[in-house]
């Protein structure tokens, strides 16, 4: 007997086929066992792991904690508003090793990665070679926020609209094209106008 003929699917939805599993035998081609435990994840309680100090990170957590799904929040370290909703875990971004294995200790389902530097530093990289769920973009997309001249360029080579720009080594080329500039900004984290 098919099972999958009691399911309906639009034939224009494609979800991956893991042709060995016997679950994708018994309802068709639409389903494998990586989707089976996706449905599973969005449907059982989850514990959450955030990473990161600020009001960012104090925001995630306001919505996680209101989601009925989830079990339980660790935050690492976390802040004074997040205390208060979340249990705040003395392990900073930094520390990856001890980080890693306090998440698989706990069973930590998914760690949402706030701050810009852990992400710069491939932190999601990491935690995914260890298997671990998490939220945030990879070492090389974080470079848009990290590298102001990574960005700058990808804009120009894609013909996305951005202020003009110049790229120097020499502080002679810098002042000539700084006369017709406005201001100017380093290529790191967390710096503003000059």
């Amino acid at each position: 007997f098919n099972w999958s003929k009691l399911i309906f699917f639009p034939e224009t939805a494609h979800i991956t086929w893991s042709p060995g599993s016997r679950i994708s035998k018994l309802l068709g081609k639409y389903f494998s066992f990586a989707n089976l435990s996706f449905i599973y994840m969005i449907w059982t309680y989850m514990i959450v792991g955030i990473i990161g100090s600020g009001g960012r990170e104090h925001a995630i957590c306001q919505k996680i904690y209101h989601s009925r799904r989830t079990k339980k929040i660790y935050c690492f370290p976390g802040n004074g508003g997040t205390a208060e909703i979340a249990e705040n875990i003395n392990i900073t971004s930094d520390n990856i090793v001890k980080l890693k294995k306090f998440i698989l200790k706990k069973k930590i389902d998914l760690v949402v990665v706030g701050p810009e530097q852990p992400l710069v530093d491939g932190i999601v990289d990491d935690l995914i070679k260890s298997n671990i769920k998490v939220f945030g973009p990879s070492k090389i997309a974080s470079q848009l926020e990290g590298s102001k001249i990574f960005t700058k360029n990808i804009c120009k080579k894609y013909n996305i609209p951005t202020a003009n720009f110049g790229v120097f080594e020499k502080k002679e080329d810098a002042i000539n094209f700084f006369e017709s500039s406005l201001f100017s900004k380093i290529s790191n984290l967390d710096v503003g106008m000059l």
